[in-house]
């Protein structure tokens, strides 16, 4: 899938850092999984098209509590992918 910045609305400020939905997040922004400390991992998405983000690299990312060091672990996972990840992990539960 071919990503262009035109394709990427202006992010409200005020909700970066906060736990977006991924109903809110455009199919246009790549995703990546985080990897930190203690085996913790988060799902990220970046605006800036223009940024080359690889497996491997070392992240600054704003979370829920501040700012946080991380390694991407994946940078290729899909919207329907995660959307069918934790479909699977809601119907293990019940």
């Amino acid at each position: 899938m071919q990503r262009r910045s035109s394709d990427a609305p202006v992010p409200n400020l005020s909700d970066l850092g906060k736990g977006v939905p991924l109903t809110s997040v455009p199919a246009s922004w790549p995703l990546y999984i985080v990897e930190f400390t203690l085996g913790r991992s988060g799902l990220f998405y970046l605006t800036d098209l223009s940024l080359d983000i690889r497996v491997g690299d070392l992240v600054i990312v704003e979370a829920d509590q501040g700012k946080d060091l991380g390694t991407i672990v994946n940078d290729s996972i899909t919207l329907k992918e995660v959307v069918a990840f934790e479909r699977e992990q809601r119907e293990r539960v019940a």
